[in-house]
């Protein structure tokens, strides 16, 4: 699966509230809509310097969480390590298609 990166709305957690906060994920356009409280996709492929990315694709291929820390080489869940590139060199190398 191809991943991209998406500037995208979530809704508030407690209310449903639409339009919330803004995060970038990055992601594929199946998995993208299963982020946590998503609610609308805003740009695609449109990254902005500096800003926090989250990784919301592949599962941990030991204990099936997602990865949610661009910075952590490793789940979160059960330390085991990452196959996945990492998003800082997508954005150096203009985050081809």
């Amino acid at each position: 699966m191809k991943t991209k990166l998406y500037e995208i709305y979530t809704k508030n957690p407690e209310t449903q509230e639409c339009g919330w906060d803004i995060e970038w994920v990055r992601s594929t356009d199946e998995l993208i809509k299963t982020y946590p409280n998503f609610d609308v996709v805003i740009t695609v492929n449109d990254p902005c310097c500096g800003v926090d990315v989250k990784n919301w694709q592949e599962k941990c291929h030991n204990c099936g969480s997602r990865n949610t820390d661009q910075d952590d080489c490793y789940c979160n869940d059960c330390g085991e390590g990452w196959q996945t590139e990492s998003i800082e060199a997508d954005i150096m190398a203009g985050y081809q298609d």
